[in-house]
């Protein structure tokens, strides 16, 4: 999803996926949820940070931005509890729902081959991206996507932009590797 921000009479209307630092900031700069359009109303004496909020979270502040699709290669199992992201905590990728459910691909993210699954205990469930594991983030905006490759390196996961040839890719993002 797109963050997609609307001027109107009550201030600025700011439409993006759930993230819990963007939730902080943006209640920070006095925002409001309005659950019945499900967007944050946020002053127009803060709109200069508002987009610089979604910038730094997003990657970008809701004006027309060109889109790439991201593609991630697991290089060892990774095991996290409840959720993998990336790059910290500003990008989920993929989630489970409990012990015993499967793991998923985060909204917006597409699995292309491998294994994602679950585990651990019924109150402390994990996810777990399997060896050679392969997702797609799809549309996003490209300041994002270089800076996500760009980002820490640790050696669990290849990544590049969909389409370019092996050499252009770079081992980054701080994932803990299975235990």
């Amino acid at each position: 999803m797109a963050v997609i921000i609307k001027k109107t009479a009550a201030g600025f209307e700011i439409a993006s996926p759930y993230n819990a630092d963007f939730v902080a900031g943006i209640k920070g700069l006095t925002g409001k949820w309005n659950a019945s359009s499900k967007t944050w109303i946020v002053p127009f004496a803060v709109e200069n940070e508002a987009r610089s909020l979604l910038c730094a979270i997003y990657g970008e502040d809701g004006t027309p931005t060109e889109r790439v699709d991201l593609e991630i290669e697991f290089l060892c199992d990774v095991e996290h509890r409840g959720e993998i992201t990336f790059n910290g905590a500003s990008q989920t990728i993929a989630y489970a729902r409990g012990r015993d459910t499967g793991g998923y691909p985060a909204a917006g993210i597409a699995k292309i081959s491998g294994t994602l699954s679950s585990g651990g205990s019924r109150a402390n469930y994990t996810v777990i991206a399997r060896k050679g594991l392969r997702l797609r983030m799809i549309g996003i905006p490209r300041n994002l996507a270089d800076r996500l490759i760009t980002s820490d390196n640790d050696s669990t996961t290849r990544v590049w932009i969909e389409g370019a040839t092996i050499a252009d890719t770079t081992n980054v993002v701080s994932m803990r590797p299975a235990q």
